[in-house]
């Protein structure tokens, strides 16, 4: 079958054509200004939280939520503008919103015929290529703590998102595990553990990202990939929330793995030079250097440049000053 080369939208197959992903994060952390975020990202074709998007400039999302009125929606949005400068006309002609202006727009139950024939009529009419849906516990079929009443919820979830198009994509916002307990499981082994009924909707989901805070406040979230069946796993990261520009912003200065070991219990692990001294790599700039040593010895990113610039007065590696990359001494 031939293949498909724009097929991929977020990071390395995150979500992509028929995919679908899953941001799971305790009520109030921010997964609506981050999926929303997100959606402008795609639609401008900018990166999101240091996480490239592609192939989705100009292409049509459709937010389906029940979470933020119109004032709040316009709160958001108007930093967004900034953000997108030039692009914006892009993103209001092909940012679809569901906004809160009856009753009857906070109660979407799928569980209601009338509901899902709504939401499959405007996914039809509109044609998006990907559907965002916020929070998942208000579209849900029955109790969502039972996996048969989940399994419905996907099914029906995927089946009007899809109408028309078997293609499209579909991201989710769901809740998750409350408190430090919850916030262990948002890494390692059991990240895949950190939504509600988790089993069934992480059965489903191609891609999983956890969302937990950094600081007792939420300026500081840090996301952990739960899951992602197509790629490469990114290794977590610390975003901050910008009180000028109204955003998150990726904060390299926040100590991931200290924040890890805080809420595991865990031992602190000692990143050496050692650990480092046999990395295959070529000439590169020191972003995408922290990046790989992150990613290979699961340390946190401020740690990675401490490394770089340790290796280079050790004269295991040099600095040429000239393109500003690093290489093997």
């Amino acid at each position: 079958m031939p293949r498909n080369p724009a097929a991929n939208f977020l990071g390395d197959r995150l979500l992509g054509v028929a995919l679908s992903l899953v941001v799971a994060g305790i009520g109030g952390i921010g997964k609506s200004r981050l999926l929303l975020q997100l959606l402008v990202a795609f639609i401008t074709e900018r990166i999101w939280l240091g996480i490239e998007t592609h192939h989705t400039k100009g292409q049509p999302w459709m937010l389906v939520q029940t979470q933020n009125g119109i004032s709040r929606l316009q709160d958001d949005l108007e930093p967004l503008k900034k953000y997108a400068g030039d692009d914006w006309p892009l993103v209001e002609k092909n940012l679809l919103i569901h906004t809160l202006e009856t009753d009857r727009d906070i109660i979407l139950h799928l569980s209601d015929p009338k509901n899902a024939r709504d939401l499959e009529n405007a996914i039809r009419q509109r044609n998006p290529i990907g559907v965002a849906l916020d929070p998942l516990n208000e579209l849900g079929i029955g109790d969502l703590s039972k996996d048969v009443d989940m399994a419905a919820t996907c099914r029906e979830i995927g089946r009007i998102s899809r109408t028309g198009n078997p293609d499209r994509a579909i991201i989710i916002a769901t809740h998750a595990l409350t408190g430090v307990a919850g916030m262990k499981k948002a890494f390692g082994f059991e990240a895949a553990g950190f939504g509600r009924n988790s089993k069934v909707l992480q059965f489903w989901s191609r891609a999983s990202i956890n969302v937990i805070p950094g600081t007792e406040d939420y300026t500081v979230l840090v996301l952990t990939c739960a899951k992602n069946n197509n790629g490469q796993m990114f290794s977590p990261f610390a975003v901050r929330f910008n009180p000028e520009r109204l955003i998150y912003e990726v904060d390299q200065n926040f100590d991931v793995e200290a924040l890890r070991r805080e809420i595991t219990g865990a031992k602190p692990v000692r990143f050496t030079l050692d650990m480092i001294r046999d990395l295959k790599f070529k000439e590169m700039e020191i972003k995408p250097l922290a990046k790989l040593i992150s990613d290979q010895t699961g340390c946190g990113r401020s740690r990675a440049y401490e490394l770089v610039r340790e290796a280079c007065k050790a004269k295991i590696w040099k600095f040429n000053k000239l393109t500003q990359t690093y290489a093997k001494a």
